[in-house]
């Protein structure tokens, strides 16, 4: 209501659009949810942020990590789903290559693999909505409005992007 509500500011038709988006696919994308919501994983200590602005790199070797705020004890395929998604998006190949060498490493179990894809899905139906609770909702001030804006459109894009690669 608020959204419907507000002046127009750059933010606002992004916001729009990703609530209008997100409503036609959260029935169908809510009863995937609920299918995994009762699984049980290993815990371990995760970084719950993993992006790719928070490694850092000498050539092609980690050679650290920054912004530890969200760490905590989680299981790993919430991070392994940010980082497929931020690095790799939607290339299936790349995809199932970084799965594989991940799994060289440590092998994911048979619930860790169903969890990536329902945090990415979750992910992209909420992204969006973070941004658009913080400011229109919250009431939230932020130095660089123009976050809001970048925020909810990255949002929108990538809630975007997973329904056409799920109606593929």
């Amino acid at each position: 209501m608020r959204l419907r509500q507000r002046p127009e500011d750059s933010a606002t038709p992004f916001a729009r659009q990703w609530l209008d988006e997100a409503r036609k696919v959260a029935p169908a994308w809510l009863e995937s949810l609920h299918k995994v919501a009762g699984l049980t994983c290993w815990r371990q200590p995760c970084l719950r942020d993993a992006r790719p602005e928070h490694f850092l790199f000498e050539g092609d070797r980690v050679a650290g990590l920054v912004d530890f705020g969200a760490m905590g004890f989680e299981c790993v395929a919430t991070d392994l789903a940010r980082l497929l998604c931020e690095w790799i998006g939607s290339d299936r190949a790349a995809r199932a290559g970084a799965l594989t060498a991940y799994d060289a490493v440590q092998a994911l179990d048979e619930v860790e693999t169903p969890l990536i894809e329902a945090f990415e899905m979750s992910a992209a139906l909420l992204g969006a909505g973070h941004w658009a609770r913080w400011f229109y909702l919250e009431e939230r001030t932020f130095r660089d409005r123009g976050d809001v804006t970048r925020g909810i459109q990255k949002g929108l894009a990538r809630l975007r992007q997973k329904i056409r690669d799920d109606s593929r």
